[in-house]
């Protein structure tokens, strides 16, 4: 353990992707529970990371910190804050004045999913007041496909004013894209292994996420701290996590927890954004290098997936690498998915063994049956991997019961689509033993004739 991060204030402002909780009296950091704070800090060798509230800091705290060193986090428009705190920024519709004459070392720029659009813009303005930004998307865990696209679209347009300002000779930061050209190793967050975060009543957390979702604490300043299954705290009891070289990610537990209900096993959706981070770093530094610029950082390989539970479902199946473990539909010579009416021929009206034309979905409800159907084909290939480990490793990769519990729900939402869609009557079945399949590529929904399965389509 090498810090303490210390909640002066219940409405302190998120660093990370908890939100502070909403309280008409929020709770601040008593003189005698912070002069316990820094007695146990003290006592354990920590740092000080300090989270102070749009108020500012008691006095007695300056006082109290003498000449200890510290780091503290500010939300914008907080008074008395210097270029040493990290400046916490919410959204991308603040004034740029707010920002004053200020420019701070670190700033955290936390946006949602709705202010992607905005979000190369607000990080070139904000880029003018701090010189490293840390981007913290809030909710990622919950991104849909249309979601990953546009956070996708951002990080091509922030790649492309990054290398711009570093063909300028200006040495700005913006983690999820800058951290990467330099990491060697991963770089985890490191709740609960780390840091520990201290409440203002003095409840020890992992971090301020368990502690604004009212989870049990896992200790106090005066008694003993007891983790459960610390050890899945630890990124090599993370296999899917391990198989990754995405170096920049954080790999939250409390994102995890919230998310998949481990740990230690990360949501889909932080594994894809964080790829597609590494791929924005790989093209802007192969970029800047044929302009002789950043030579002296080494090139970052390029990938052949871009989810690591593709490599770790290679390993265990012996699958060639660049092969999905996922199953996906064929594709031509360009890349381009083959449309089920493509691998054999359409029939016309009275022919069984064709596939004719019963109706279309729109491009959202495409997205939604296909993104319940690929998540569908991989828990099924991963199941039989893991039912195959014996005793011990599954006790050590606790994510069999969490994959059951997973394909169930998600078998329920992908036949509750197809009986809505069936129930709506707006596509055609002249037999019971019919059934409908989706060409992802056209948004076409086939009938067939009930007597074989096209491969690459979703099917009721």
């Amino acid at each position: 353990m090498r810090s303490l991060v210390v909640l002066l204030d219940e409405s302190a402002p998120s660093f990370c992707y908890y939100e502070p909780r909403a309280s008409a009296s929020p709770r601040r950091m008593s003189r005698e529970t912070f002069g316990r704070v820094l007695a146990f800090a003290d006592q354990n060798a920590l740092s000080l990371q300090l989270v102070s509230g749009r108020d500012g800091v008691d006095p007695f705290v300056a006082d109290a910190l003498g000449q200890r060193p510290y780091t503290r986090f500010v939300p914008l428009g907080s008074p008395g804050a210097d270029e040493d705190d990290v400046l916490v920024v919410d959204g991308t519709s603040w004034d740029a004045q707010a920002l004053g004459s200020v420019r701070h070392r670190v700033c955290v720029l936390r946006v949602a999913e709705d202010g992607l659009a905005e979000l190369p813009g607000a990080w070139e303005r904000l880029s003018k007041h701090a010189y490293r930004i840390v981007l913290v998307a809030t909710g990622l865990d919950r991104y849909d496909e249309a979601g990953l696209r546009r956070y996708e679209a951002a990080l091509l347009d922030l790649r492309q004013r990054l290398a711009a300002k570093y063909l300028r000779g200006e040495g700005l930061e913006l983690s999820v894209i800058s951290d990467r050209l330099a990491l060697r190793a991963p770089s985890d967050c490191g709740a609960g292994v780390d840091h520990l975060t201290v409440t203002p009543g003095g409840d020890l957390h992992l971090c301020p996420g368990f502690a604004m979702d009212g989870a049990p604490p896992v200790g106090s300043l005066s008694g003993e701290r007891r983790i459960e299954n610390a050890e899945l705290l630890l990124r090599d009891r993370a296999p899917i996590c391990g198989a990754c070289d995405a170096y920049q990610c954080r790999r939250c537990v409390y994102m995890n927890r919230r998310a998949t209900l481990e740990l230690n096993t990360p949501p889909w959706q932080v594994c894809r954004a964080a790829h597609a981070e590494r791929e924005a770093s790989r093209v802007m530094l192969e970029s800047l290098h044929r302009r002789r610029c950043l030579e002296a950082i080494g090139p970052i390989p390029p990938l052949d997936y871009a989810d690591p539970l593709d490599p770790l479902m290679q390993v265990r199946h012996g699958i060639p690498r660049g092969v999905s473990a996922s199953p996906a539909a064929p594709t031509r010579s360009g890349g381009r998915p083959v449309s089920p009416s493509e691998l054999e021929p359409r029939g016309g009206p009275g022919c069984a063994c064709g596939d004719r034309r019963a109706g279309r979905v729109t491009p959202e409800e495409r997205d939604e049956i296909e993104a319940l159907y690929r998540r569908k084909l991989a828990l099924t290939a991963l199941l039989p991997t893991l039912a195959r480990m014996d005793s011990g490793e599954l006790q050590s990769t606790p994510l069999y019961e969490r994959l059951v519990r997973d394909l169930g729900e998600t078998i329920a939402a992908y036949d509750a689509w197809w009986a809505g869609m069936a129930a709506s009557g707006r596509w055609r079945r002249e037999r019971p033993d019919q059934t409908w399949h989706i060409d992802f590529d056209t948004c076409d929904v086939l009938l067939d004739g009930g007597e074989r399965a096209l491969p690459g389509a979703a099917r009721a």
